[in-house]
């Protein structure tokens, strides 16, 4: 009689364990819900900034090797060489899950004339030239699905 007893407390207190990591989920989900979308609007004016200071900064940024003035069609051509980069990536390596291919982008101008590429130092707030950096090609990371 005593074990049985001790059993049904045993199975009462894992119920009301149950229930309230079900409520404390619950609630988590709803207080996250009206607070996501937040975090979209911020992050995307974060890019929108930034793309604007890029593109300021090089509508007078002159390249270092043969001095013309880099503008925006440099910022188009890094944004094209980078896509072309990442497609090149996915192709490389077709195992790894596409959120597991995290790239730090360090491509951020790309002279139209000579081919220099630049990378945005914030601290400095200015460009500098860099070399081929495809020796790094992701970091991997495991946050996303077991199942792929």
């Amino acid at each position: 009689m005593k074990a049985s007893r001790k059993s049904d407390m045993i199975k009462m207190k894992a119920r009301k364990l149950g229930l309230l990591r079900s409520v404390v989920l619950v609630t988590l989900f709803v207080v996250a819900l009206p607070v996501f979308p937040v975090f979209l609007v911020y992050d995307g004016f974060r890019y929108w900034h930034s793309r604007k200071r890029l593109r300021k900064l090089l509508s007078t940024y002159r390249c270092r090797d043969c001095d013309s003035v880099l503008g925006v069609a440099a910022l188009r051509q890094a944004d094209n060489e980078w896509r072309t980069y990442l497609s090149s990536l996915k192709t490389k390596y077709p195992s790894v899950p596409q959120c597991t291919l995290h790239a730090r982008r360090w491509l951020d101008a790309v002279c139209e004339k000579c081919g220099a590429r630049y990378t945005y130092q914030a601290a400095e707030q200015s460009f500098v030239t860099i070399e081929d950096r495809h020796d790094i090609p992701f970091v991997q990371t495991e946050s996303c699905h077991d199942g792929d």
